[in-house]
């Protein structure tokens, strides 16, 4: 394996910020100066400062004060119903017949809704597939769904288990209550 300075020297189009860890530093300076204009008072008195991220505890403690970005909302992956709304959506204008969000939703537990869209592009390839094979044209049916849903893993689970051991392990303050409860409640602590 190549050292991160020579792999920069050579291709510096592939390093990132994560590459080198002395660049932490210079990540933190340049969120500050992006940020930093929206914290002023009375700068962007009449706007709504609201900010996302999916690593809340890289974000540095001084943006979490009050009068900045003080509260902290954790936004659960979908739950059952959402999920088969979101199959919904996502097979709108793609010729379908016999689909039950319900069951495609039930075995997609954990996922995203952005999982779900793969799930819905994979069982399109299986269409696809089917069609340059044996030359059949059809519409996506329930057993491409199903069998897609099978052959993906949410990727919510990661972060999920990163949030866990961050619960159980780091001493996590009150603002991560929210995650716990949920991971409780779907038995993943």
């Amino acid at each position: 394996m190549r050292a991160p300075v020579e792999l920069g020297r050579r291709e510096p189009e592939r390093i990132g910020f994560g590459d080198i860890a002395g660049l932490e530093d210079l990540k933190r300076t340049v969120r500050l100066q992006i940020i930093e204009p929206f914290l002023k008072p009375g700068l962007f008195a009449k706007f709504r400062k609201r900010a996302a991220t999916n690593m809340p505890w890289d974000v540095d403690p001084g943006m979490k004060r009050p009068g900045r970005f003080g509260r902290q909302v954790f936004v659960p992956p979908p739950d059952e119903a959402a999920r088969a709304h979101i199959v919904e959506l996502k097979l709108r204008g793609v010729p379908h017949e016999g689909i039950d969000g319900r069951e495609v939703a039930a075995r997609t537990r954990h996922f995203s809704g952005a999982d779900i869209e793969g799930v819905v592009e994979l069982a399109k390839d299986y269409v696809l597939e089917d069609h340059l094979t044996r030359e059949v044209e059809r519409p996506i049916r329930q057993p491409d769904l199903l069998r897609a849903a099978e052959a993906t893993e949410a990727t919510t689970l990661d972060w999920l288990r990163t949030a866990r051991d961050l619960v159980r392990y780091a001493g996590a303050d009150d603002s991560y209550r929210d995650v716990e409860a949920y991971l409780r409640q779907h038995k993943l602590v």
